[in-house]
């Protein structure tokens, strides 16, 4: 999909914050779906439905598609998230040893490590 494509889909998107909506998200392999009123679009990014952040690609999920509620109408269609897998742990201590690297420091590795002892 282009980028234009997407911004003009992530348009349509915004205009409906305050209506409900159902999502098809695929989290781990798996479809999951979440009913709600779409608080917010952040193009993308991520979108809040019922103070639940749902990115649009994301390390677990990603969304295949997003409906009103009152007509069925497709608001988002992403047919690649499809099947989605998400990042294994491996890749996700990849990036935060590549943080480390190039900047010296990864706030993530930190958090793992826990409180320092005094």
């Amino acid at each position: 999909m282009s980028e234009e494509l997407s911004a003009m889909m992530f348009e349509t998107l915004s205009r409906r914050v305050g209506e409900n909506v159902n999502c098809t998200v695929w989290e781990g392999g798996s479809p999951v779906s979440y009913d709600g009123v779409l608080l917010e679009v952040v193009p993308f990014d991520f979108i809040n439905v019922n103070k639940q952040i749902i990115p649009f690609v994301g390390t677990r999920q990603a969304i295949e598609e997003i409906t009103l509620s009152s007509n069925g109408k497709k608001v988002y269609v992403n047919p690649r998230a499809n099947g989605y897998q998400g990042f294994t742990s491996k890749d996700i201590m990849g990036v935060m040893n590549a943080q480390k690297e190039m900047l010296g420091y990864s706030i993530d590795l930190e958090k793992m490590k826990g409180p320092k002892a005094m």
